[in-house]
């Protein structure tokens, strides 16, 4: 069979595959340039066309809850390349999204014959990730929680290589709900993250045997996190944390646990006398980190946590009454347990620190 010029406007698909799982391809064209057939000897061009153009206004890929959207699809085969105008996974509260998206070097061959995806460069313009999940066990039992990457990787039924993924721009939220999902307990926001990752391969058929995140090297950069925690009265403060995951490490300039307001408005939002703590540290670096642990869900262990300034400012203003009912002062392994992630911490090292205490009595003009 010879074809100068193929032209398919218009066209639908859909695959159904034996993990259960199912692809929908909406409004497809493609054109194809001097396709020639020959049961003999078979062309190993991407559909035995010298030049094949396609265009995807919208894709669905459905793994039993999983959904994956891909909308403004374009492919060259004779240029390996593949572009996106966007792309969104939602799975168990947690969404991720992709804008801009450019995929260089693709094997489209080996895509088109069902054998997974391979590509050279994979880089987006922006990115996002949201993730919500309950605080405390919600009714009929359980816990709630996002997505871990184990869950991920089970949706995907595919094998997929990358060499290089360049990931800048990146937004991420996540909030959790209390257990009776109408208050938000905490929030987590950063944005500006970059993350590049090298030699990505994903097996389904191995998920046990491979290494953190599928790859060989992953490193990122955040310039800042803020967290709401404390009630409202307090945040997380977090700047330029740097990881590499090779090495298990991570540090970060800055890290705080900061009250929200100053001294007077602090003592002005409770109507009895309420201590406050302000907590900083500088040149934070946290070593021998199970990565693979945390992305499974199964919480953060850190080797050595080492931080060489710090300082606590402990002040209680105690012109407002004293609670007639004073609450059991939490104890730092009470804090640390109500944390709903399992933490462990190996070492931790404090060092140069500084530590001021101060009291305001009533009729003072200022601390003492």
């Amino acid at each position: 069979i010879a074809v100068g010029y193929l032209d398919l406007p218009e066209g639908n698909l859909r695959l159904s595959l034996s993990t259960g799982a199912s692809m929908q391809f909406n409004g497809i064209d493609l054109t194809a340039t001097e396709f020639q057939f020959d049961p003999k000897n078979p062309s190993k061009e991407p559909l035995y066309s010298k030049e094949v153009v396609l265009d995807i206004p919208e894709l669905k890929y459905d793994a039993n809850g999983a959904l994956l959207k891909l909308s403004g699809v374009h492919g060259d085969m004779r240029e390996h390349l593949l572009t996106m105008g966007n792309a969104k996974y939602s799975a168990s509260g947690s969404e991720y999204r992709l804008a801009g998206t450019r995929a260089e070097g693709i094997d489209f061959g080996k895509l088109l014959d069902g054998n997974g995806i391979s590509l050279g460069v994979l880089k987006t313009v922006s990115w996002s990730v949201s993730q919500r999940s309950a605080s405390g066990k919600p009714k009929g039992g359980g816990t709630k929680r996002p997505a871990s990457s184990g869950d991920i990787a089970k949706s995907i039924s595919f094998p997929i290589h990358v060499g290089r993924i360049d990931l800048p721009h990146g937004a991420i939220q996540y909030t959790s709900i209390a257990k009776d999902s109408t208050r938000t307990a905490s929030t987590m926001i950063t944005k500006g993250v970059s993350v590049g990752v090298w030699e990505f391969n994903f097996d389904p058929k191995s998920l046990r045997n491979q290494s953190t995140l599928f790859s060989k090297q992953v490193k990122f950069r955040v310039p800042s996190v803020s967290l709401g925690t404390g009630g409202g009265f307090y945040s997380i403060e977090i700047r330029n944390m740097q990881g590499n995951l090779r090495d298990s490490l991570v540090t970060m300039d800055s890290l705080g646990y900061i009250p929200k307001f100053s001294e007077d408005e602090f003592a002005a939002r409770h109507p009895f006398s309420q201590g406050r703590a302000d907590f900083r540290c500088a040149g934070l670096r946290a070593e021998g980190i199970n990565v693979g642990g945390f992305l499974a869900g199964r919480g953060l262990a850190v080797r050595n946590v080492r931080m060489p300034v710090w300082s606590l400012d402990a002040y209680q203003d105690k012109r407002p009454p004293a609670d007639p009912n004073p609450p059991d002062v939490p104890m730092p392994n009470e804090l640390v347990r109500s944390i709903a992630l399992p933490i462990t911490l190996k070492t931790t090292s404090l060092e140069s620190g500084y530590v001021r205490f101060r009291e305001r009595a009533a009729g003072s003009a200022a601390a003492g």
